[in-house]
């Protein structure tokens, strides 16, 4: 007998213990490129975020932001963000924080500069950290980092086909 679960990894938008902020993690399955990063562009230059960063992967593309957040106002973010995956979002909500499985099959492509509008929130210096080693991207960069070196990775058992 075969078996199709599969323990899979992933990175929690989490910055501390409490759960109270959060960086952003956005989800944007079979959506063309163009239209995510105007979704993207237009929630950043609106809420005077920092940089994102845009993922490709087999199943379309992910974003994340390192700015922190507090809960209700990450979800609001990413709850009206056009095109993000309703049920990420929700999921999320309900779980008290949102995920960025690690893959192999991802890569960062991308990333969006800040507007002149930019708001300098602190930075979460350890998904920075994380970021930097997984994704192994050179243009990573955080502009103002907190004092935080833990992150919290979750692990879930998913069916795999």
């Amino acid at each position: 007998m075969v078996n199709r679960t599969k323990l899979f990894y992933a990175v929690s938008s989490r910055c501390d213990e409490e759960g109270n902020e959060h960086i952003l993690i956005w989800d944007f399955d079979n959506i063309d490129l163009n239209v995510v990063l105007k979704s993207l562009s237009k929630v950043q230059n609106y809420h005077a975020l920092g940089d994102i960063y845009i993922l490709q992967s087999t199943h379309g593309y992910n974003a994340f932001c390192l700015d922190k957040l507090f809960f209700n106002e990450a979800h609001n973010i990413l709850f009206n963000t056009k095109f993000n995956d309703y049920n990420h979002t929700k999921i999320g909500y309900y779980g008290q924080s949102w995920c960025l499985k690690f893959s192999s099959d991802k890569a960062i492509i991308k990333r969006l500069i800040p507007t002149e509008n930019y708001d300098e929130r602190p930075q979460s210096y350890a998904h920075y950290l994380v970021f930097k080693k997984f994704y192994d991207y050179n243009k990573l960069r955080i502009l103002n980092p907190d004092i935080n070196e833990c992150v919290e990775i979750e692990s879930y058992k998913q069916n795999v086909i």
